[in-house]
């Protein structure tokens, strides 16, 4: 992977780009790229990269590139895993290639397709790609939002980057908060693309392209909805080996490198198939890592070994401290957008180390959303038989029975399992589902947000439920759920987690469960497949892996990469909060009632509510409104009034 920047005065064709501007902008992004930098300018137009090198280490293979004619040029953030065959196809018409690297593949597939590049190569990416003799500037991420692009087009100057940061180096960029994506991101502890905090700041969308010149900028998307109205029909066997092939054929194709490659490993199912598909590409050992943490009921490091050992990997685990009071401050400057994933604490550690073994790292993310991973789909199943019961029997007696279950420090707590069930079963179908990981709901948001950001936002919700509708009618409605989870929470949470943990330590995340083939490949196969009998996750990757593991290991139930937050916002996390929160009062207190958050506080330090995720989240804003003011460069003494912003209409 890598980082990309630049600057197009789309307006002014002949306007010079500030190299100051343009060479900040790309320093910004040192970690994503610790191995060469480069910058370019002509008139009107500057790139920037910053290199991790992956592919054709040797100075061929730097950026930005231009072709044999230098009108194109790519700064780019990604691998194409097909670019061998890509190549060949491009020799063959007649193109000569000065580089062994994926990068010049895109470069020369741009001068053969032009735009429908996209459509031509698989893998992860986001670049921008200037052809000087028409004078645009093309735009691209890769179809389930692994790579982020972010922009700023104002003005009629377009800036953008892989991380904010990068286009907030230009001071000339307005650090105004979003109002609308603040209080999304209360609500779902992440902000939803194409927003971000800043209101100047925007985000392509997964699958998405853009296309500016003289006129502006014109978007489109290149990737749909996978789901058909009819699913495919067949044997269950013959579909596990169906998966199983498929899997290990993606798996390997994503192993070219030219760097040390390795895996992470976990307790769970995802790690263990990709392990095991790695394997079998190389015909040998992989190097899979574990990580533990000091916390007793936290540490899977003994089931990872047991799954390593069945599956013949070279296994290496590290046991690393859980420092939450120092990371968090630490890694909210990575988590731009904001974001309030806490599980960014131990991806960051697990990434750490993983950089210290080797460059390139697989993952078994995305296989939860593509294959009923989660226990929210069992959930909404259940949700519809409750509703069926009278409201007066729900409302004034299943509802106070779940609040007064007793708190527990747990992963997975009754109480706010139950908690969570009730809330959103009042919901209605769709947004049922969407609701399961609401942060702040609307009673949080009637006692803490002051009446005047309460009447400057809508209702977020809405915002994820409309992809469940995407999905034909025809199709069962587990289709509906997984396609919304993977098109809206995986690339606003789980991708974006995954991403900035891994770059700030420099390290290459691939994710085979995510490759576009065995995205529409899943989302062909019937629903009980995914989750059968109605209850059992992920079912066909637990019948693919049913000769592979230990049935101990097979059949343990959903862990999840967590931490005990709980216990943590009653104490150091907790006065951390606070803290932050009164240096950043001016901000905040035009947002949320400070005396009924600390009231919050203490409810939660006492043990009569649970409010560790919503404390969570308002230590992260507090922390991205410290971040702005210091962290990205933003002008000394300049505070922008928040509710000077015009309210939400319809």
């Amino acid at each position: 992977m890598c980082g990309i920047t630049g600057i197009f005065h789309h307006a002014e064709p002949d306007r010079p780009v500030d190299p100051g501007v343009l060479e900040a902008m790309t320093a910004s992004l040192t970690h994503r790229g610790p191995d060469g930098e480069g910058t370019w300018r002509a008139p009107g137009i500057g790139l920037g990269h910053r290199r991790l090198s992956i592919l054709d280490l040797s100075e061929n293979g730097r950026q930005p590139m231009a072709d044999a004619t230098a009108t194109l040029l790519v700064t780019y953030n990604g691998e194409i895993y097909n670019f061998r065959e890509l190549r060949a196809t491009l020799e063959g018409k007649g193109h000569r290639f000065r580089s062994t690297s994926d990068t010049e593949v895109l470069l020369l597939g741009y001068r053969e397709w032009g735009t429908e590049v996209v459509q031509k190569i698989s893998g992860i990416f986001a670049f921008a790609l200037w052809d000087a003799a028409a004078r645009r500037l093309f735009l691209a991420r890769d179809p389930l939002g692994v790579k982020p692009l972010f922009y700023s087009d104002r003005a009629g100057t377009l800036r953008f980057g892989s991380e904010i940061k990068a286009i907030l180096s230009d001071p000339e960029v307005e650090r105004t908060p979003d109002l609308e994506a603040l209080d999304a991101f209360l609500t779902f502890s992440y902000t939803p693309a194409p927003a971000t905090g800043f209101a100047a700041v925007r985000q392509l969308l997964p699958g998405q392209c853009a296309l500016f010149d003289r006129r502006g900028g014109r978007f489109w998307s290149y990737w749909g909805c996978p789901y058909r109205e009819r699913p495919a029909r067949g044997d269950f066997a013959a579909a596990v080996a169906e998966f199983t092939t498929r899997l290990d054929r993606v798996t390997a194709a994503q192993m070219v490198s030219d760097v040390p490659l390795g895996a992470f490993l976990s307790g769970g199912l995802d790690s263990a198939a990709v392990v095991r598909a790695a394997g079998r590409a190389r015909q040998g050992p992989i190097h899979a890592l574990t990580v533990g943490f000091d916390v007793p009921g936290w540490d899977e490091r003994d089931v990872a070994r047991r799954t390593a050992t069945r599956l013949g990997a070279e296994w290496s685990a590290q046991a690393v401290a859980l420092d939450a009071t120092s990371l968090v401050p630490a890694l909210s400057r990575h988590m731009e957008e904001p974001t309030a994933d806490s599980s960014m604490l131990p991806v960051y550690l697990l990434c750490r180390e993983a950089r210290r073994r080797f460059t390139v790292a697989l993952s078994g993310d995305g296989a939860d959303e593509i294959l009923a991973g989660y226990d929210t789909y069992r959930a909404t199943r259940m949700a519809a038989w409750y509703r069926r019961l009278p409201a007066t029997v729900r409302q004034r007696i299943v509802a106070p029975l779940a609040r007064r279950l007793p708190l527990r420090d747990r992963k997975y707590g009754l109480h706010a399992l139950a908690n969570r069930f009730v809330y959103a079963a009042e919901l209605g179908p769709g947004r049922d589902h969407c609701a399961w990981r609401i942060v702040f709901d609307d009673r949080l948001k009637d006692r803490l947000y002051t009446p005047a950001f309460r009447g400057h936002v809508a209702e977020p919700v809405a915002a994820y439920a409309r992809h469940v509708a995407e999905v034909p009618p025809q199709r069962e409605a587990l289709a509906g759920l997984l396609h919304a989870d993977t098109v809206f929470y995986l690339p606003n949470d789980m991708l974006v987690k995954v991403d900035r943990m891994s770059m700030a330590n420099g390290l290459e995340v691939r994710v085979p469960f995510l490759d576009p083939e065995m995205v529409t490949f899943c989302a062909a196969l019937p629903g009980e497949f995914k989750l059968g009998r109605g209850r059992i996750r992920k079912h066909i990757l637990r019948e693919s892996l049913r000769d592979s593991l230990p049935p101990d290991v097979l059949d343990r139930p959903k862990s999840g990469f967590n931490v005990p937050l709980q216990p943590w916002m009653r104490s150091t996390l907790r006065d951390l909060m606070l803290d932050t929160v009164r240096a950043r009062r001016s901000e905040l207190g035009e947002l949320l009632r400070l005396d009924e958050l600390e009231a919050v506080a203490d409810e939660h330090r006492r043990r009569t509510a649970d409010h560790a995720h919503a404390l969570f989240a308002v230590l992260m804003l507090a922390l991205w409104f410290e971040n702005a003011a210091h962290a990205w460069k933003t002008r000394a003494g300049r505070r922008v009034a928040l509710l000077d912003q015009s309210p939400h209409i319809g």
